[in-house]
């Protein structure tokens, strides 16, 4: 049976964290530096904190990412990934507003199961794959005080792996918020990620610079201005970003023809499509999903 990844959009007060399941994973003393580990799929969310790194690597969609001590990496559901030794982290899966009725015991991160769908409110959105920490001591405490919570099972223990999620998640969240805005001005921070928003949901649209900025009541010239200052990139490079990011997944778990998912994706000729996903990318959508797509009774 083929699992889709869907979204939703709760409001902030009705989302509630609740860890599904948190270990400390270590590979440093038994796999050498550059050794892949086995390619899976994300059921739920995801977050690792690396508390040592040996050369160690996440590929997350294709896309590499360098792991540091002291980083983390958040992982969305519906993501193809893979991590490459050596590494030491907490791990904790969890769900966001009770998509999970109820878990149980022997709850795995790669046991197939319904994937948990994609929040589009913004929130975990502004949350980028890899997150440098400002305070990573902070966050040791944070995440070893989850995971004891969590084996050390208990009612106040429930209540205390909420807190300390929800901490973690606020903690990070406004902490690439900070880095999003940049020299930019916070006092137009909202308008920016409301327009994040509406591009997440409205991504196959004709989306234009004159119809964003008049939609948040700015000029397009400095509309365009604070948002690369805001964002690290141009309204129509996020945009395309956006479009791309959604291509890959249906890429992977989709049967469609290319040219209708460059359609769906808000791609106007599929020509351009092919041109830009293989300079973006580095390869050709079909070479991407051959290289990364499952059979249907894998997801």
């Amino acid at each position: 049976m083929e699992n889709k990844t869907e979204s939703t959009t709760p409001s902030l007060m009705s989302m509630q964290p609740r860890v599904l399941t948190s270990t400390f994973f270590v590979s440093t003393n038994s796999l050498k530096p550059n050794t892949p580990m086995n390619e899976r799929v994300c059921f739920d969310y995801e977050l690792e904190f690396y508390v040592d790194s040996n050369e160690g690597k996440m590929v997350i969609n294709g896309e590499r990412f360098e792991i540091h001590k002291n980083s983390i990496i958040l992982r969305k559901p519906g993501e193809v990934v893979q991590g490459i030794a050596a590494y030491n982290c907490y791990l904790v899966c969890f769900d966001l507003y009770n998509y999970r009725k109820s878990i149980p015991k022997d709850y795995s991160f790669s046991t197939t199961k319904p994937i948990h769908p994609l929040i589009t409110n913004g929130f975990m959105e502004s949350i980028p794959h890899l997150i440098h920490l400002p305070d990573p001591e902070l966050y040791h405490q944070l995440f070893q005080s989850l995971y004891h919570a969590f084996i050390e099972s208990s009612p106040i223990n429930e209540l205390r792996m909420h807190t300390l999620l929800t901490t973690i998640l606020l903690q990070i969240y406004d902490h690439s918020r900070a880095i999003a805005c940049g020299k930019g001005s916070i006092l137009h921070y909202k308008k920016i990620q409301d327009t994040i928003g509406y591009i997440h949901q409205n991504f196959k649209s004709q989306l234009t610079l004159n119809d964003l900025s008049r939609m948040v009541h700015l000029s397009p010239s400095y509309f365009h201005h604070i948002f690369k200052e805001s964002v690290g990139m141009t309204m129509n490079e996020y945009i395309i970003k956006v479009r791309l990011d959604h291509a890959k997944a249906m890429l992977i778990k989709e049967q469609e023809v290319i040219a209708d998912i460059a359609y769906d994706c808000g791609f106007e000729h599929p020509s351009y499509f092919y041109t830009l996903f293989k300079k973006r990318i580095g390869m050709t959508p079909r070479n991407y999903r051959k290289l990364y797509q499952r059979p249907l009774n894998e997801w």
